[in-house]
């Protein structure tokens, strides 16, 4: 019974396989137009006329967008104000890696990221608000991590 099943599962996969090879090369463009016009029909045999037109060669500019020096962060802290966390000392993740990281650019620091929303994070945190005149609870929400973003914003 496990033979037959695996039979079926491999005679149903190279259909499947076969159908999409079939169908990549039937739709593959082929970068050409044909068209045929016909002149009417006269004494002498009919002329047919095939005109194949080339497309017009295009030039694509690619632009390269200037990366800002914290624009990953940036975008980490504005996921945490679209998703509404709020941290506290006892918190911990990649999450709190995002504000250790900001703490570290505010302070022109390179302490160690932990993780780890210790007594050290709500510390630089609850100076960081102080400076903001936010509620200096060493606690991050949506409006610590909007004054961040701000504050990363005017440095770039």
């Amino acid at each position: 019974m496990n033979e037959l099943k695996f039979n079926a599962v491999v005679f149903l996969t190279f259909f499947v396989l076969a159908g999409g090879v079939y169908w990549s090369i039937s739709t593959l463009d082929r970068g050409m137009a044909y068209v045929r016009t016909e002149t009417p029909i006269t004494q002498d045999p009919p002329v047919v006329t095939t005109t194949v037109t080339e497309p017009e060669p295009t030039t694509t500019v690619i632009t390269t967008p200037t990366v800002g020096e914290h624009d990953d962060l940036i975008d980490d802290l504005q996921e945490l104000v679209d998703d509404n966390i709020i941290m506290q000392q006892g918190s911990s993740g990649t999450r709190v890696g995002a504000v250790q990281e900001f703490i570290n650019i505010y302070e022109k620091k390179s302490a160690t990221i932990d993780n780890d929303y210790g007594p050290g994070t709500s510390r630089s945190v609850r100076q960081f608000q102080s400076d903001f005149n936010l509620v200096a609870d060493g606690q991050s929400g949506p409006n610590t991590y909007r004054e961040m973003i701000k504050w990363l914003k005017d440095q770039s």
